[in-house]
């Protein structure tokens, strides 16, 4: 329950969108961008096809103006916090899941997804199933940030959906 609070007031501010009103947007599909700031994009990348991971989707975070970027795959998910695994590139073609000891970009982090009922998942995205309406990443606030920021881009609102 304490989850589900600070969820929604992380998102008070967070921009209105039509989503209740639209058809369901796939996974894959989704786009978001940053509570915090609109120079903040979210995407979901296709890794269908890629070596034995726990979804088909990766995430690309990005800073469109400065052009920085970050790369998760997802880990496993037992509980509403969700494992994602900092990595390189997702959609280069040689790429593959760094082994245990291999030094991670960014580190570890948390996926935290909810959609417009306060439903919060327990297992990483599908890029077939409903994409949520927000989404968190806990470590990005306060603490990591995209080099000479001001913002912390922690949590993220759905923005738009592209394609079926």
């Amino acid at each position: 329950m304490f989850l589900r609070i600070l969820i929604c007031t992380v998102f008070l501010a967070a921009p209105v969108t039509t989503l209740a009103a639209e058809k369901p947007c796939k996974t894959i599909n989704a786009h978001y961008v940053s509570a915090s700031s609109p120079l903040y994009k979210l995407d979901f990348v296709d890794l269908k096809g890629k070596e034995e991971i726990s979804s088909d989707v990766g995430i690309h975070i990005q800073n469109g103006i400065k052009g920085e970027e970050i790369w998760y795959f997802f880990d496993q998910g037992t509980t509403a916090r969700i494992s994602l695994i900092s990595t390189t590139d997702l959609t280069v073609k040689d790429w593959h899941s760094p082994s245990d000891g291999d030094p991670r970009p960014h580190g570890v982090a948390q996926f935290i997804a909810m959609d417009l009922n306060g439903k919060i998942p327990d297992q990483p995205p599908k890029a077939d199933s409903i994409a949520p309406h927000y989404i968190i990443i806990p470590e990005f606030v306060g603490g990591f940030r995209f080099s000479k920021s001001p913002y912390s881009p922690s949590a993220f609102v759905f923005e738009k959906c592209t394609g079926d």
